[in-house]
């Protein structure tokens, strides 16, 4: 068969992997912005509840691995949705952190304006890997639409090409 699509879930728990490492740091720049400003901003928050969701959704995705194995789709879909949601949560908290803070000059000088740079880069890092998560999820889909239309097209060209005669060279003209 051309198309396997039992390599996509290796790269995805690689995927996953990194995500939750980048996601636990991620919480430890957060809540420390928290802990040590007097000013909490929302989009602080958004970025600690989004890396608390990672770190419980990456082993969660893994598992799914394993269910989708004994079926032709099996948790595909549940974890399509789940890195979607997650996908749309970190694009929503990098893009506004980093509007917000778009660069040192707008922090000043400072250990906190480390810790807030750090938090967005992580931010958009783990928008990158959901990214790469997302287009791997999607080319599993291709693989499972391939395999099942190469199927589907070979049985019934071997259906429409066979008559009571032999083979038809035109199944057009039956």
């Amino acid at each position: 068969m051309f198309f396997d699509r039992a390599s996509y879930p290796a790269h995805r728990r690689i995927l996953y992997a990194l995500a939750w490492c980048v996601a636990a740091v991620e919480l430890g720049l957060t809540s420390d912005h928290i802990h040590k400003t007097r000013l909490h901003y929302p989009i602080v928050a958004e970025l600690l509840t989004t890396a608390c969701l990672t770190i419980i959704w990456a082993p969660l995705a893994i598992v799914f691995h394993r269910r989708s194995s004994s079926s032709r789709v099996g948790g595909l879909h549940f974890e399509s949705i789940g890195t979607f949601v997650l996908w749309c949560m970190w694009l929503v908290g990098g893009g506004i952190a980093t509007h917000r803070w778009p660069n040192r000059a707008v922090l000043g000088p400072g250990h906190n304006a480390h810790i807030v740079l750090a938090a967005v880069a992580f931010g958009l890092t783990s928008l990158g890997i959901f990214t790469l998560v997302a287009i791997s999820i999607l080319m599993e889909y291709s693989a499972i639409y391939a395999s099942s239309a190469s199927s589907n097209v070979a049985a019934t060209y071997r259906g429409a090409a066979m008559s009571e005669k032999g083979p038809n060279p035109n199944p057009a003209v039956a």
